[in-house]
This record gives C-alpha cells, sequence and structure tokens, in this order.
C-alpha cells in the first residue's frame, strides 16, 4: 500500500495522468468490502488495467516498475490472503494453511506453556504457521535441544523477554529442571559473557516465583556446585582442563604461559566447567555453537563445529537441525555462515575417516 501511495504522490508532468488512476486503485484496495470476494476482485483488475493503459504513454520504466508494484498489490491483498488461508487440497504441493494454523496454535502451546492468541500481524502469523508449525514440530532434534538450542539464541541477542517465556515454557514442561537451567546459564556465561547470563538468572528467578505463585506453593531455594577443585589445586585442575580440552576439541592443548589459556581456557572453562555434570557433553556442544554462531566468531565456529561431527556426540543431520533452529531465532544470514562450516566441517570429518585418521 505505501508503495502506491508514494507512487501516485511523486507523478509529476508527463506523469501526472497517472494520479487519479492510482488514487481509485489505492481507494479500491483499501475500502470496506460490502462486497463477495470476487467482484472486489475485477473492481481491483479494472483499476488495475487502467493503470496499465495509462502507463503506455508515459514509458516503459515507469510502466513496467509501476504495473509489477500494483499486480504485487493486487496478488497479495486481503482478499487473495483469505481465501489463500482456508485453500484445501489434497495436492502434496498445496498447503492446508487452516490446518497449519490449528498445528502451529497447538504447538505453540505445547512448547509456551499457555495459548498464542490468533496472530494479527505478518510477525506472528510466520512466529506461529512457520516456526512453531513448521520448525519446532520437525524432528532429529528432541524439544528439549531444541530448547537450549533456542534459549542460548535468544538470550545471545539480548531478547530477555522472549527469554522469560521460553524458560517458562521449559519448566512447566518439564524440559528442563531449574538445576539444569543454572548449568545452561553457567555454560552461556563463558560463551557470551557473565552480563547477559547474570540477566538470564534473574529472568530464570522471576519465572521460578511465576510457577511457584500459580501453584501456590513456596518457592524452591536454588542448589549451589561449587567449582570441581579449591585454588590451591589449581594446578591439578589445569592438568584436568589439558585433558579435557583435547577430549573435547579434538586438538592439542593450548600453551602454557598466556593468562587467557593458562588461568582462563586451561584453568577454568576445560578445568571445570565442560566437566561438570549438570549437562551432557551434548547439551554442551549444542548451547556452545548456538553461542559461538551467534557470535560470529570464524575460529570458535570451526572448531566447535567439526569437534561436534568429529566426536559422534551431534550427527550431521542433528546439526543441520540445529542450524535451522538457529536461523529461527538468531536470522538467516547468521545461519548462513553457520551452514556453510558445517559442510566445510563435514567434509573434513568424512577425509579423515575415509584417510583413517581416528582422532
Amino acid at each position: 500500500m505505501s508503495d502506491v501511495r508514494t507512487l501516485s504522490a511523486g507523478c509529476h508532468g508527463p506523469l501526472a495522468g497517472f494520479r487519479t488512476t492510482v488514487a481509485d486503485l489505492v481507494r479500491a484496495v483499501a475500502a470496506p468490502e460490502p462486497e463477495p470476494a470476487e467482484p472486489r476482485r475485477r473492481r481491483l483488475l479494472i483499476a488495475y488495467w487502467g493503470l496499465f493503459a495509462r502507463s503506455s504513454a508515459a514509458g516503459e520504466k515507469f510502466r513496467s516498475r509501476t504495473v509489477t508494484r500494483a499486480r504485487l498489490l493486487i496478488c497479495l491483498g486481503s482478499d487473495a490472503r483469505k481465501d489463500r488461508n482456508h485453500m484445501t487440497s489434497t495436492d502434496p504441493d498445496t498447503v492446508d494453511y487452516a490446518e497449519r494454523r490449528r498445528r502451529g496454535l497447538h504447538l505453540y502451546k505445547e512448547v509456551m506453556g499457555v495459548e498464542h492468541p490468533e496472530p494479527t500481524s505478518p510477525r506472528s502469523a510466520g512466529l506461529i504457521d512457520f516456526v512453531f508449525a513448521e520448525v519446532w514440530s520437525r524432528g532429529v532434534l528432541t524439544r528439549r535441544e531444541r530448547r537450549l538450542i533456542s534459549l542460548s539464541s535468544l538470550a545471545g541477542a539480548d531478547a530477555f523477554g522472549s527469554v522469560g517465556e521460553h524458560l517458562y515454557g521449559a519448566l512447566v514442561s518439564g524440559d528442563l529442571s531449574r538445576p539444569e537451567l543454572d548449568e545452561w546459564i553457567l555454560h552461556f556465561a563463558v560463551y557470551c559473557g557473565w552480563g547477559k547470563a547474570e540477566t538470564c538468572e534473574t529472568v530464570l528467578d522471576e519465572q521460578v516465583k511465576r510457577i511457584a505463585a500459580e501453584s501456590g506453593s513456596a518457592v524452591p531455594e536454588r542448589g549451589t556446585e561449587p567449582l570441581t577443585s579449591v585454588p590451591a589445586d589449581q594446578e591439578l585442575r589445569k592438568q584436568g582442563g589439558e585433558a579435557e580440552f583435547r577430549e573435547v576439541n579434538y586438538a592439542a592443548a593450548p600453551s602454557r604461559g598466556i593468562p587467557y589459556f593458562d588461568d582462563g581456557i586451561l584453568n577454568f572453562v576445560f578445568g571445570d566447567m565442560w566437566k561438570r555434570p549438570g549437562l551432557s557433553r551434548k547439551d554442551r556442544r549444542l548451547i556452545t555453537v548456538a553461542c559461538v554462531g551467534l557470535d560470529d566468531t570464524a575460529v570458535p565456529i570451526r572448531s566447535h563445529v567439526y569437534s561436534a561431527l568429529k566426536s559422534g556426540d551431534v550427527s550431521l543431520d542433528e546439526m543441520q537441525e540445529l542450524v535451522l533452529q538457529f536461523a529461527a531465532y538468531s536470522g538467516w544470514p547468521k545461519a548462513s555462515m553457520l551452514q556453510s562450516t558445517v559442510m566445510t566441517e563435514w567434509a573434513r570429518v568424512r577425509n579423515e575417516a575415509e584417510a583413517g585418521l581416528v582422532r
């Protein structure tokens, strides 16, 4: 609609004759619908062809642009959407839009723990009809695994309102427990920062209180888990970190003597966090790939995609499902880079397997 109105306002000189016809087209599209869909569509087509006829005198380039926009406006108008949403067919290439909407709303309630109102915008329709009806409904990954990917993507994007909604759904469904979510927050802190993780923890506490209030029960106390070894044993922890680094990354541990590697990577990230029992290694790989994908960090993306595939902790099918779930919450441009890396690193894994290189 905005394209046509802008076009009408911009008609001057030899194009001034367009003004009336374009205005008629705008009124035809925007007018109330006291008549059935078919007469209304015919009226739109008459306005469209009037625009086409007048455009011939004003130049082929302007006509082509004008008519293309008008045609798109008519084809994508409210009547077409209404008719399409009620379409049913046994043709496998035809989508039953009403059934897809029902499936999306049903799955939204299952995943999020609350009902979603009937969509009223393109964004909300896409959320129900695509993200829930066509992404969350897929197999290969479990719903719990999709939650870990989605939570990591949303939290990394600072979408904490949505994080709260997803935390609520994870808790009330039983897919993730509070201790597991506390572990997710700690793992997320390593790859996206303690600032974002602190906000996630605050949001998690709010959702725990919300659920307790809804059930009329007391708010449960949070359990605490200390580091795997006390500061006096830091050398032992670093040695364990070197072994864990090699096990997780299928690569040699970094050299000592640099604080980032020595006291960060070896002492804590792999000397403690990756070894914690609150999440499985596969869980941690899914979270990590989502986090480094969101951060656009090329080397960690390659490293963690490769090691996840090489280890067999995540299959190629699971990794590609991760990319699709990630795309829904982090966007297709970031997912494009991640998908490209998946295919490159999978080829590397296959080549190594054919050459007999196990580690």
